[in-house]
């Protein structure tokens, strides 16, 4: 297999630190179309919930692959801006980035694991929630694998105080996939350049329904460290984010007509009854529900790696 440059975490191994498993499956992520890809040791998943850690998944899981595929800039900056005052191309890329490029990576990944004589299990994008509260996992809305938290113990990059990833090469302007597998492939360190946010908190304030905390934290012990962002009220989040249910959260970019702040605090039964309120329109062709990410299109760690204007 051709060897391409790897890059992954805060830095680029020499090859002969790599078994040749580790550097051959990041050569094919590479080489698929995958930005960044980082490898996590099963053991820094010792701050997961039990139901959702990888070897819950897979028993004798020893790695975790993530991938990333950066955000068209455009796509971003472009959300709702005048003249065009459109979330749709953001929204299309969204679409494209996780319904498709990226599984298809993973795919191949796994394929690649599972032909050398290992489990493995691509775990898309984004997928459901559980909604209610289900044995130990209490809260509503917790997805069955964490992809962020991944990203983090594969040396990726670290947490925005929004709690979404941020890396050195593109910010918070990312998507990102795992495969969990069996095989045995060197881990990345941890992320330990200096630190990505600046704590401006541009994306608290850009929040339209106030989702996150002022002053509360949730820890994250990924490793030997911890990690801190603040604390967000999921219910709250996916009113504007998952049901789009405030104008200026993106339906209002579409013509949509609906516009209803979340009431304090929000139910299960609140979100049901919220599904009946929205434009019909918006409710029948389910564009402008997965709208918001405003707190994705504030974060301006990016900046440093911007392509320059011709």
């Amino acid at each position: 297999m051709r060897k391409v440059p790897l890059p992954i975490g805060n830095s680029t191994p020499e090859v002969s630190a790599m078994n040749t498993l580790t550097q051959d499956l990041k050569a094919l992520a590479v080489s698929e179309g995958a930005d960044l890809v980082g490898v996590a040791p099963a053991e820094r998943f010792q701050g997961a919930p039990r139901m959702t850690h990888p070897r819950a998944i897979i028993p004798d899981a020893t790695s975790v692959v993530v991938i990333a595929i950066k955000y068209p800039d455009a796509a971003v900056d472009g959300w709702g801006r005048p003249p065009a005052e459109s979330m749709f191309f953001y929204q299309s890329v969204q679409v494209s980035m996780t319904a498709t490029v990226m599984p298809l990576i993973t795919f191949k990944l796994y394929r690649f694991l599972e032909k050398a004589g290992y489990l493995a299990l691509p775990v898309a994008p984004s997928g459901f929630y559980r909604y209610r509260d289900y044995k130990e996992i209490q809260g509503g809305f917790i997805a069955d694998f964490s992809h962020r938290h991944a990203a983090v113990a594969a040396g990726l990059g670290q947490f925005g105080r929004q709690g979404l990833l941020l890396t050195p090469q593109f910010g918070v302007r990312q998507r990102l996939a795992s495969v969990i597998t069996t095989a045995p492939l060197d881990g990345d360190p941890l992320y330990s350049d200096r630190s990505l946010c600046d704590g401006c908190e541009a994306c608290l304030k850009a929040c339209p329904v106030h989702a996150f905390h002022p002053t509360e934290q949730h820890s994250a012990p990924i490793g030997d460290r911890t990690f801190t962002y603040a604390k967000v009220d999921k219910w709250r989040c996916a009113w504007v984010e998952q049901l789009g249910m405030v104008g200026e959260g993106g339906p209002k970019f579409e013509g949509y007509t609906t516009d209803v702040y979340p009431p304090s605090p929000v139910t299960p039964e609140d979100y049901l009854k919220a599904m009946g309120q929205r434009d019909p329109f918006q409710a029948a062709c389910g564009w402008g529900t997965i709208s918001c990410g405003r707190c994705l299109h504030a974060c301006q760690a990016h900046g440093a790696h911007r392509r320059k204007p011709a």
